[in-house]
Protein backbone atom coordinates (compact mmCIF):
# COMPACT_ATOMS: atom_id res chain seq x y z
CA UNK A 1 0.00 0.00 0.00
CA UNK A 2 1.84 3.06 -1.29
CA UNK A 3 4.88 2.37 0.85
CA UNK A 4 3.00 2.03 4.11
CA UNK A 5 4.23 -0.81 6.30
CA UNK A 6 2.51 -0.12 9.63
CA UNK A 7 -1.28 -0.08 9.43
CA UNK A 8 -3.73 0.84 12.17
CA UNK A 9 -7.26 -0.51 11.69
CA UNK A 10 -9.87 1.45 13.65
CA UNK A 11 -13.45 0.24 13.91
CA UNK A 12 -16.30 -0.30 16.33
CA UNK A 13 -15.95 -2.79 19.17
CA UNK A 14 -18.66 -5.05 17.71
CA UNK A 15 -16.71 -5.25 14.44
CA UNK A 16 -13.09 -5.48 15.65
CA UNK A 17 -12.71 -9.28 15.84
CA UNK A 18 -14.04 -9.94 12.32
CA UNK A 19 -12.01 -7.00 10.99
CA UNK A 20 -8.87 -8.45 12.59
CA UNK A 21 -9.58 -11.85 11.06
CA UNK A 22 -10.03 -10.27 7.61
CA UNK A 23 -6.97 -8.02 7.76
CA UNK A 24 -4.78 -10.81 9.19
CA UNK A 25 -5.95 -13.11 6.39
CA UNK A 26 -5.59 -10.66 3.48
CA UNK A 27 -2.34 -9.04 4.59
CA UNK A 28 -0.67 -12.37 5.31
CA UNK A 29 -1.49 -14.34 2.17
CA UNK A 30 1.64 -15.00 0.14
CA UNK A 31 2.34 -12.81 -2.85
CA UNK A 32 1.43 -14.46 -6.14
CA UNK A 33 4.93 -13.54 -7.32
CA UNK A 34 6.94 -14.82 -4.34
CA UNK A 35 5.00 -17.37 -2.28
CA UNK A 36 7.85 -17.77 0.21
CA UNK A 37 7.81 -14.12 1.28
CA UNK A 38 6.37 -13.07 4.60
CA UNK A 39 4.16 -10.04 5.01
CA UNK A 40 5.98 -6.70 5.13
CA UNK A 41 3.10 -5.21 7.13
CA UNK A 42 2.70 -4.59 10.82
CA UNK A 43 -0.99 -4.55 11.64
CA UNK A 44 -2.43 -2.85 14.72
CA UNK A 45 -6.04 -2.75 15.86
CA UNK A 46 -8.02 -0.21 17.83
CA UNK A 47 -11.69 -0.42 18.67
CA UNK A 48 -13.97 2.42 19.63
CA UNK A 49 -17.10 2.28 21.75
CA UNK A 50 -20.38 1.16 20.25
CA UNK A 51 -22.26 4.44 20.31
CA UNK A 52 -25.54 5.26 18.64
CA UNK A 53 -27.04 1.82 18.13
CA UNK A 54 -30.00 0.50 20.09
CA UNK A 55 -29.15 -2.52 22.27
CA UNK A 56 -31.17 -4.94 20.13
CA UNK A 57 -29.45 -3.75 16.92
CA UNK A 58 -26.05 -4.02 18.62
CA UNK A 59 -26.86 -7.58 19.72
CA UNK A 60 -27.80 -8.49 16.13
CA UNK A 61 -24.61 -6.97 14.77
CA UNK A 62 -22.43 -8.74 17.34
CA UNK A 63 -24.02 -12.07 16.43
CA UNK A 64 -23.58 -11.38 12.71
CA UNK A 65 -19.94 -10.35 13.20
CA UNK A 66 -19.17 -13.44 15.30
CA UNK A 67 -20.50 -15.71 12.54
CA UNK A 68 -18.46 -13.74 9.99
CA UNK A 69 -15.27 -14.05 12.02
CA UNK A 70 -15.67 -17.83 12.24
CA UNK A 71 -16.32 -17.99 8.48
CA UNK A 72 -13.17 -16.00 7.71
CA UNK A 73 -10.94 -18.08 9.99
CA UNK A 74 -12.33 -21.55 9.27
CA UNK A 75 -13.32 -21.29 5.60
CA UNK A 76 -12.18 -18.26 3.62
CA UNK A 77 -8.60 -18.06 4.90
CA UNK A 78 -8.16 -21.78 4.21
CA UNK A 79 -9.77 -21.75 0.77
CA UNK A 80 -8.32 -18.50 -0.64
CA UNK A 81 -4.61 -18.68 0.10
CA UNK A 82 -3.19 -16.26 -2.47
CA UNK A 83 -3.87 -12.65 -3.44
CA UNK A 84 -5.30 -13.91 -6.71
CA UNK A 85 -7.64 -16.18 -4.76
CA UNK A 86 -8.73 -13.35 -2.46
CA UNK A 87 -9.39 -11.15 -5.51
CA UNK A 88 -11.44 -13.92 -7.14
CA UNK A 89 -13.49 -14.36 -3.98
CA UNK A 90 -14.16 -10.62 -3.63
CA UNK A 91 -15.08 -10.06 -7.27
CA UNK A 92 -17.00 -13.27 -7.98
CA UNK A 93 -18.43 -14.66 -4.76
CA UNK A 94 -18.67 -12.08 -1.96
CA UNK A 95 -22.28 -10.95 -1.41
CA UNK A 96 -21.40 -7.30 -0.84
CA UNK A 97 -18.84 -6.73 -3.58
CA UNK A 98 -20.39 -8.80 -6.37
CA UNK A 99 -22.61 -6.49 -8.42
CA UNK A 100 -25.19 -9.08 -9.52
CA UNK A 101 -25.76 -10.15 -5.92
CA UNK A 102 -26.11 -6.52 -4.81
CA UNK A 103 -28.77 -5.88 -7.44
CA UNK A 104 -30.65 -9.04 -6.52
CA UNK A 105 -30.56 -8.15 -2.81
CA UNK A 106 -31.77 -4.60 -3.47
CA UNK A 107 -34.64 -5.81 -5.66
CA UNK A 108 -35.73 -8.70 -3.41
CA UNK A 109 -38.92 -7.54 -1.67
CA UNK A 110 -39.85 -10.92 -0.15
CA UNK A 111 -36.82 -11.78 1.95
CA UNK A 112 -38.47 -13.38 4.94
CA UNK A 113 -35.93 -14.16 7.63
CA UNK A 114 -36.11 -13.84 11.36
CA UNK A 115 -36.81 -10.72 13.37
CA UNK A 116 -33.11 -10.59 14.25
CA UNK A 117 -32.16 -10.81 10.55
CA UNK A 118 -34.52 -7.97 9.68
CA UNK A 119 -33.28 -5.89 12.62
CA UNK A 120 -29.71 -6.39 11.42
CA UNK A 121 -30.65 -5.24 7.91
CA UNK A 122 -32.48 -2.20 9.26
CA UNK A 123 -29.44 -1.24 11.35
CA UNK A 124 -27.40 -1.11 8.13
CA UNK A 125 -29.92 1.09 6.33
CA UNK A 126 -32.33 -1.38 4.76
CA UNK A 127 -35.84 0.07 4.68
CA UNK A 128 -38.68 -1.86 6.29
CA UNK A 129 -40.49 -2.10 2.92
CA UNK A 130 -37.56 -3.55 0.94
CA UNK A 131 -34.71 -1.89 -0.89
CA UNK A 132 -32.03 0.31 0.58
CA UNK A 133 -32.75 3.68 2.17
CA UNK A 134 -31.18 6.57 0.34
CA UNK A 135 -29.70 9.13 2.71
Amino acid sequence: ITGWRRILVVTNEFHIHRSKAIFDWVFHVPSDIDESSTTPYELYYLSCNNVGLPKDALKSRKSHEARGEVNVRTKLAKEYTSLKGVWKFLTEKHDFYTANKLVKAAMDEDEGGTGADNLLKLSYGKSSHGGVKMV
